[in-house]
């Protein structure tokens, strides 16, 4: 599915062939649509045609130029030519040379790769990460999607007119200002969204490990031993591990509890009740805190921290 993406910056290399040179995407940022292009995903030397206005090209307009797109640091720089034998090409030319400051410009794009969203990211409100795009088309645009794009000197032809210069500089400025208001509007639903999808794939995460095991969450009446617990061993919610109930497992029937890193996944057997059943998940959930902080498998340190765990928990219910 062809999607699009829009920044700032422009410059008139020859006015006379219609030759540009533009930054049209900003790489390893978060932009307003909450992706991140990352660096190495366009192609080097990329061809795209270039549109008359808004994409024109991706529905069905003839082009009106073509060039090439590389990675030039933190940017892809278009290096473009309007077919200036053409009306439609020198119009679209002198439309942008007209914009000068305030010229936008959006790629058209396919995601090819996308790679796994990490926490870093995600904490910067990234949706996204862009790995490899396939680039075909770029355009002239009212509003960019990046955040810190700048635009470059922009050099006028002597043809060119003054007042309509002006006059479309402060039209441009008008209609930023509104459709800015429209995209932080739609950044704080996406967020929204992106929370919710968040905790959505967590849940079936969860239940895909339950189905997986044939397991149960533990009862309703452990849910506070459990709080105290992970509080006492320091686990926070979200390094906090699942927890499962299942009636046996495969090759060691006798075996009351394990915890599998791979997964962060802690199992303890369904029959187990009373203090047997504590002990076993204050051992279990200590062993995933050795996973968490990186330390080596230690039984003596597992057992330390459940009696320890114990106490605390006697304490609470028999003060």
């Amino acid at each position: 599915m062809a999607e699009t993406k829009s920044v700032g910056a422009l410059q008139i290399k020859n006015a006379d062939r219609g030759e540009v040179e533009a930054v049209v995407a900003t790489l390893n940022v978060v932009d307003h649509e909450l992706d991140v292009i990352l660096p190495g995903a366009i192609p080097d030397q990329s061809r795209v045609k270039l549109s008359f206005y808004g994409h024109g090209a991706m529905f069905g307009d003839a082009p009106v130029g073509k060039g090439l797109v590389r990675e030039v640091g933190n940017r892809a720089v278009l290096t473009g030519q309007f077919f200036m034998g053409t009306e439609r090409g020198r119009e679209a030319f002198e439309t942008i040379k007209a914009l000068g400051a305030d010229s936008e410009w959006s790629i058209g794009y396919r995601p090819e790769t996308v790679a796994e969203l990490t926490p870093e990211w995600r904490a910067k409100g990234a949706r996204r990460l862009l790995q490899r795009i396939a680039l075909f088309e770029v355009s002239p645009v009212l509003r960019g999607a990046s955040r810190d794009t700048m635009t470059l000197a922009v050099k006028h032809g002597s043809e060119s007119s003054e007042i309509a210069a002006i006059f479309a500089q402060h039209l441009a400025r008008e209609v930023r200002a509104k459709e800015l208001n429209r995209r932080e509007e739609f950044h704080r639903i996406r967020t929204q969204i992106a929370e919710r999808e968040f905790t959505h794939a967590q849940n079936a995460k969860e239940y895909e490990l339950r189905l997986r095991y044939r397991g149960s969450p533990p009862p309703v009446g452990l849910t506070l031993f459990l709080a105290l617990a992970k509080a006492r061993l320091g686990i926070t919610a979200r390094t906090s591990p699942h927890i499962v109930m299942v009636k046996e497992f495969e090759g060691a029937p006798n075996r009351l509890g394990v915890y599998t890193p791979s997964e962060h996944l802690v199992r303890v057997r369904d029959d187990l009740t009373g203090l047997e059943l504590h002990r076993t998940l204050a051992h279990e959930l200590a062993h995933s805190k050795e996973a968490i902080e990186g330390r080596e498998h230690s039984e003596d340190f597992a057992e330390a921290a459940a009696e320890d765990v114990l106490v605390a928990w006697n304490r609470f219910s028999y003060p």
